[in-house]
């Protein structure tokens, strides 16, 4: 789904937004590498899916990691 047209991915808030929904989501992957219940585990599982799912405003696909 391509929600943001040209103009919304040049923008200074759009590479804002997505510079911090990347740190967010890597930082949530790192946290998840631990050794965490599985309720603290499927809690950090649906932040990163949200800020993929944020990122994926733009129509790109993912970075792989």
């Amino acid at each position: 789904m391509k929600l943001l047209d040209v103009d919304d991915l040049r923008s200074p808030t759009w590479a804002k937004l997505k510079k911090h929904f990347e740190q967010r989501r890597n930082d949530h992957r790192i946290e998840n590498d631990k050794r965490l219940s599985d309720l603290d585990t499927a809690y950090l599982r649906g932040r990163i899916a949200e800020e993929t799912y944020l990122l994926e405003l733009a129509g790109l696909p993912p970075k792989p990691e």
